[in-house]
């Protein structure tokens, strides 16, 4: 299975920020790291094998995880079964969850595929945690095996703190053990059941903790006429067995009161038959592995910590962060991570299905901000988150009611301001008239008052002349009067005396001949 471009680019861009404050030399070397390894075709090698998710280094004491691991569990589906198998070393984990991974599907005539690694010596060969992912032609959902290495292999802190990751990590824990349960084995119980009530709190803890099933190899035979399943079961929660181990006991039963734990039996196998395929189709263990593998179909979803279904992404995230509690010794704090984890995909839901629809308009956020805000509850279940987004859009409404209101009353004011203007210019055009009018009244008038100066000053020049004629006259008639007091003389033969008559006066006047 060929490793995704975008899981590469989500891992190392955050590889590349952890860099970025070291030297660019090394930040260069990296991002041409993964460009070869994306444009590679043989990278991925073999389809199907597993690949390493977390390993432990003894000389720093430190855990590590692996980018093909991550990889693996980026690529998964929602929703996913992840099954974790634990248990002492030689036990035939790896080898077991093989065959479970070929008879998933129920294809029996495929290529068989070894995807975790077998050996037949007596060395170990799983060190650290391994995945690998079952294959499904029809599957709904998405299967992913973890392969864990034996519980008796390192100090008691070390395969804590390995089986606590794997505890966390999965939906579903199968311990394997040879003939029954041992006390030990009864001690890794108690001991990560403990450690996950430290982590969580009574209340809770429990919901944290995987479902829980133990496949016993070459099963003893039960006393009392017991079933295996109830033989199994009482060495686990019935305190009556005295040898120590009686609080252990009455902690686990407590801790896992209500639940159900599955046993399936194993018989010896040889190696040859598990070897040869026609051996091994005719054999019971072929039929005690589909038996197996029907019960594993039927596990839960992984889950996250608040109840909602686990993807790829997540349990990346949820890897990365049990990696920093591990090597931070600091697994009280866990809590807070997984908080913060949950706030994350919260977020991320947010960003992905109402952040877009914010940026709409206030009708088509109306519209939608309900059916975005339950798709967003379908992925987040932090109550505390969604009142949270609830005010983030509430506040935008208000925002986009508010601009809207402001952008009407400006609209407003904007119409109140141009029909102003309209009145304004009606009224300068109505003076204009008027003053036009009024101009042309007063042109006239001033026309009038001109001829009536002009009649006036020709009246008052025919009245000047009209009395300097009478002035004229006067003198004249003056002239004529004191001429005809003057004495006459007496009539001659040249002379002739007569009279001119005048309406106003009587001219005498004389005239010589």
């Amino acid at each position: 299975m060929r490793i995704s471009a975008d899981f590469y680019f989500y891992f190392m861009m955050g590889r590349v920020q952890e860099l970025s404050n070291r030297n660019l030399l090394s930040v260069r070397f990296l991002l041409i790291c993964v460009l070869f390894i994306v444009t590679t075709d043989c990278y991925a090698g073999i389809s199907g094998k597993a690949k390493n998710l977390l390993a432990y280094d003894s000389p720093s004491n430190s855990y590590s995880l692996h980018v093909d691991g991550l990889a693996e569990l980026y690529d998964q589906k929602h929703p996913v079964i992840v099954i974790s198998a634990v248990g002492d070393s030689r036990l035939g984990k790896s080898t077991n969850l093989n065959f479970i991974r070929h008879f998933w599907d129920g294809d029996e005539q495929k290529l068989f595929e070894k995807a975790f690694n077998t050996s037949d010596s007596t060395e170990p060969c799983t060190r650290g945690v391994w995945v690998s992912t079952v294959p499904q032609i029809h599957g709904s959902h998405s299967a992913l095996l973890m392969d864990v290495q034996g519980t008796d292999l390192e100090d008691d802190r070390v395969t804590g703190k390995l089986s606590m990751f794997t505890a966390l990590m999965s939906s579903a824990m199968v311990l394997f053990v040879r003939g029954t349960l041992v006390n030990h084995q009864l001690n890794f119980l108690y001991r990560i059941a403990r450690l996950s009530e430290l982590i969580f709190g009574p209340e809770t803890a429990s919901s944290h903790f995987p479902h829980l099933s133990v496949i016993v190899r070459e099963p003893l035979r039960p006393k009392n006429g017991k079933s295996l399943a109830q033989t199994i079961a009482n060495a686990i929660v019935s305190p009556n067995h005295r040898d120590g181990m009686d609080e252990e006991r009455k902690f686990l039963a407590s801790y896992l009161k209500g639940r159900e734990i599955k046993v399936f039996d194993l018989p010896h196998t040889k190696s040859d038959t598990l070897h040869n395929f026609h051996l091994l189709i005719r054999s019971t263990y072929k039929k005690s592995i589909e038996t197996i593998t029907e019960d594993f179909k039927s596990f839960p979803f992984k889950k996250r910590a608040n109840g909602g279904k686990a993807d790829g992404k997540y349990l990346v995230e949820l890897a990365k962060t049990l990696l920093s509690t591990m090597n931070g010794n600091s697994w009280l704090d866990l809590p807070n991570a997984y908080v913060l984890l949950e706030r994350d995909v919260c977020q991320q839901s947010f960003n992905t299905n109402v952040k877009p629809l914010l940026s709409s308009s206030l009708s088509a956020i109306k519209d939608g901000y309900e059916t975005a805000l339950e798709r967003v509850r379908q992925n987040c279940f932090l109550q505390m988150e969604i009142i949270q987004f609830q005010r983030q859009i509430q506040n935008v409404l208000n925002q986009k009611i508010e601009s809207k209101e402001k952008q009407k009353t400006l609209q407003e004011e904007k119409q109140k301001r141009q029909n102003a203007d309209n009145e304004l210019e009606k009224t300068k055009v109505m003076h204009a008239r008027e003053i036009a009018i009024k101009t042309e009244q007063i042109e006239n008038e001033a026309g009038k008052r001109r001829e009536l100066e002009t009649a006036v000053l020709e009246h008052q020049m025919m009245h000047k002349t009209t009395k300097n004629e009478i002035e004229s006259l006067k003198r004249e008639i003056s002239r004529l009067e004191i001429q005809s007091q003057r004495p006459r003389k007496s009539d001659n033969a040249n002379g002739v005396c007569f009279s001119l008559n005048l309406p106003w006066f009587r001219i005498r006047a004389r005239k010589e001949f």
